[in-house]
């Protein structure tokens, strides 16, 4: 079975941002904050995951990511943000799931998020096929924020 790698950055209360890489694929994502893995308020625990493709009937065409403990229908679909509910004003488009971009970019009023979401999703999609993938979610906080801090990207 292939396996895929979610390299997520420091978490705060705009998301858990990361970077994602299967075989040659490789993309940005967006997540929400880490809350103890409270259901719809949570990023999903760091580990290994089964993800299998999949039709939701609310996103179409996602991937899904089986065995996370005390959670369901946990996805890789389109968004954008994924903020913290307990900013008023940011936005979010996930609860728990896992949101694809190409980049990372800020909204007008600053809010983090990924971009080209539902295009990134469709190359992700033609990059597995109909073969299910283990996804391994490691901490890479340290890494992601150090290279932010020293690079314009």
């Amino acid at each position: 079975m292939r396996v895929g790698t979610l390299f997520r950055g420091h978490s705060t209360l705009y998301g858990s941002f990361g970077l994602f890489t299967l075989g040659s694929f490789q993309c940005r994502t967006a997540e929400l904050p880490w809350v103890n893995n409270e259901v719809g308020r949570s990023c999903i625990p760091l580990g290994s995951y089964k993800v299998i493709p999949h039709r939701s009937p609310t996103f179409g065409q996602c991937l899904w990511v089986r065995g996370v403990e005390d959670r369901s229908e946990i996805l890789f679909h389109v968004g954008n943000w994924a903020a913290h509910r307990d900013v008023a004003w940011a936005k979010s488009d996930s609860l728990g799931c896992i949101l694809p971009g190409s980049t990372f970019a800020l909204d007008l009023a600053g809010q983090p998020g990924v971009t080209s979401s539902r295009r990134t999703l469709e190359v992700l999609l033609a990059e597995v096929g109909r073969d299910p993938f283990t996804l391994n979610i490691v901490d890479a906080s340290d890494l992601i924020y150090l290279r932010s801090a020293l690079t314009d990207d």
